[in-house]
């Protein structure tokens, strides 16, 4: 076996295979989309090869995508052996998708290309997400982006995808709203209200979910991998890869890292607290509005060097509880490794991510591979960005929860 073939047959170990009957035609062609979305341009020949896909097959179907406009063909490749290669490569603008992120202090609004660059990003900051001002916002600014696309390009909106939280309106008192101005959230059909001003199909996940999809997309790439996603933001949430898939579980909450007790008493009820209480954003905001340090905001605050001192007090805090949570996770999943991200400056994650290796120490571990904490790298954007990806996934992902044969 040549070096060329051999490296084409350790990338198929990599990359899912297809199959060559004519009824699985739609899963071959989000495989070979997916190919080489991961891979990078490749010729109908490689494609063939890592896909284990007949080279008739493959010559039909990426055809067809590069009619549909999907593909394209990129300048061949001389000076080899036999005959000019011709790469095949993601059309940049053979789809749009837009991401919507509703948080507890901002609204996102992105949309990205088919090679999932972002390509238009809109923000609005809020004390509270009150139900009535974000569609208001959504419907102007949602209208102006699209309408800002070329025509060709409004054509290739698969969708919005939505990243927010379960049980929004449930955090009315954490977040210090006046009584009952979330309460709408649980009055509102979020998907038939977005569908119905957008003229879209409208994708739903819980937002730290969506920030684990977008890790999983876009950073971490090492297929059948099952991995823990913890994300701090205002409160703390995560995701679940298993086996390289994205587990949302029955209800779609898979991963509610907020509420997994602690055996930590709360200063609350002197009830078992939840990791919520310890390893979220709001903590830190609470502790230094106490101390009166947020006179210039909270994003002043993380960066002042006078905070240091609150700032290692919180991650002390934080550090021991999410070592419990990933200690008991492990025992549970057997995971390959950890990732954590958030909106946090990278030095503070830095700083938190090695603190609670060493408080993993301290459990005992007999039995469990103590897994690897790494950094995320998409930080803020990671909710707006995996909102981003649902269109996309439910259009051309592999992934088996994603794809329904015939829909």
């Amino acid at each position: 076996m040549d070096e060329h073939r051999q490296h084409d047959t350790e990338l198929a170990e990599t990359f899912r295979t297809g199959s060559n009957q004519s009824g699985m035609r739609n899963y071959n062609e989000r495989l070979i989309i997916d190919t080489v979305l991961r891979s990078g341009p490749r010729s109908k020949a490689e494609i063939a090869r890592m896909t284990q896909l007949s080279a008739q097959t493959v010559t039909v179907i990426v055809n067809r995508l590069i009619t549909d406009g999907i593909l394209m063909k990129m300048d061949s490749i001389k000076g080899k052996v036999g005959q000019p290669s011709t790469p095949i490569a993601i059309n940049p603008e053979g789809a749009i998708s837009i991401g919507v992120k509703v948080g507890r202090r901002s609204v996102d609004l992105y949309a990205v290309n088919f090679q999932r660059d972002v390509i238009a990003k809109r923000t609005f900051q809020y004390s509270y997400p009150h139900p009535k001002d974000i569609f208001d916002w959504l419907d102007v600014n949602m209208a102006d982006m699209l309408n800002g696309f070329a025509p060709y390009l409004q054509a290739r909106v698969l969708g919005i995808g939505v990243a927010i939280p379960n049980d929004l309106d449930g955090w009315e008192a954490v977040i210090g709203a006046p009584d009952g101005e979330m309460s709408g959230w649980s009055q509102i059909d979020l998907v038939a209200r977005l569908e119905t001003d957008a003229k879209l199909p409208v994708y739903v996940l819980n937002d730290a979910s969506a920030a684990c999809l977008a890790q999983m997309t876009l950073v971490d790439l090492r297929t059948n991998k099952t991995f823990l996603y913890i994300y701090i933001a205002t409160f703390v949430g995560g995701g679940l890869v298993i086996n390289g898939e994205l587990f949302e579980g029955r209800t779609g909450n898979a991963g509610a890292l907020g509420s997994m007790p602690m055996t930590i008493v709360s200063d609350r009820d002197g009830q078992p607290s939840q990791l919520i209480e310890h390893a979220s954003l709001h903590r830190l905001e609470t502790m230094a509005k106490s101390a009166k340090m947020l006179d210039n905001g909270f994003h002043s605050f993380l960066h002042d060097a006078a905070s240091k001192a609150l700032i290692n007090e919180w991650v002390d805090d934080a550090a021991q509880a999410l070592a419990m949570a990933i200690i008991s996770a492990q025992s549970v999943l057997d995971l390959d490794h950890v990732v954590m991200d958030g909106g946090l400056p990278s030095g503070i994650l830095k700083q938190l991510i090695e603190k609670t290796r060493t408080d993993i120490l301290a459990y005992n571990t007999e039995g469990i591979d103590i897994p690897d904490i790494v950094l995320g790298e998409l930080g803020n954007d990671a909710r707006a960005l995996g909102a981003a990806m649902l269109p996309l996934r439910a259009n051309f992902s592999v992934d088996q929860s994603a794809f329904v044969i015939g829909h």
